[in-house]
């Protein structure tokens, strides 16, 4: 049978994909000496800078990646700071047919971690009007989202993905946009 702890952890990991943090662990009452224990008796999995996840809860869709950079973002008060924008955003509102290859956030201006290869970062102060709070992560609203990607009307028109298409955006589709103004 579990303790009490190990149910308080797991049921708060479970809502961030199987993802928790050596801060929340230490507020379920598991001291920070003992966490390199856990994962090498394959209680846990250390998946990096202090996130770790139960090995039950190991499958990797768009939305693990979503919660895994979320907590990746957390400042030293333990709070996320990226918000899933721009293509990848545009994915999640199924604004586009095809998820992108490099995950797209938005991060504070003063945000300084070191950006991993996968990650495309854009440094902007969000408003919490452009953001959608979800299980895990957040992401720009979907009318952020369009701004962010220069989706007027136009765009729209002239984007693939719409009607069954491939969701790739026409030649000239750029130099069009750039031309047009956001509706």
């Amino acid at each position: 049978m579990r303790s009490g702890k190990y149910n308080k952890l797991y049921l708060l990991a479970k809502k961030q994909r199987g993802y928790f943090t050596a801060q929340q662990a230490i507020k379920c009452g598991y001291p920070r000496n003992y966490h390199s224990n856990y994962c090498h008796k394959g209680i846990w999995k250390n998946e990096g800078r202090g996130l770790f996840r139960f090995p039950d809860c190991d499958s990797f869709d768009q939305e693990d990646r979503y919660v895994y950079y979320f907590l990746w973002s957390r400042n030293r008060n333990e709070e996320p700071q990226a918000v899933v924008s721009h293509q990848s955003a545009s994915y999640y509102h199924g604004l586009c047919a095809e998820c992108p290859d490099r995950l797209y956030l938005t991060v504070p201006l003063s945000f300084q971690h070191k950006i991993p290869d996968e990650v495309i970062c854009h440094y902007e102060d969000l408003s919490k009007e452009d953001v959608e709070e979800h299980t895990g992560f957040n992401v720009t609203t979907n009318e952020k989202t369009r701004k962010d990607v220069g989706m007027s009307s136009l765009a729209e028109r002239q984007y693939e993905g719409e009607g069954g298409g491939s969701g790739r955006w026409l030649s000239g589709f750029h130099d069009e946009v750039a031309a047009a103004p956001v509706s």
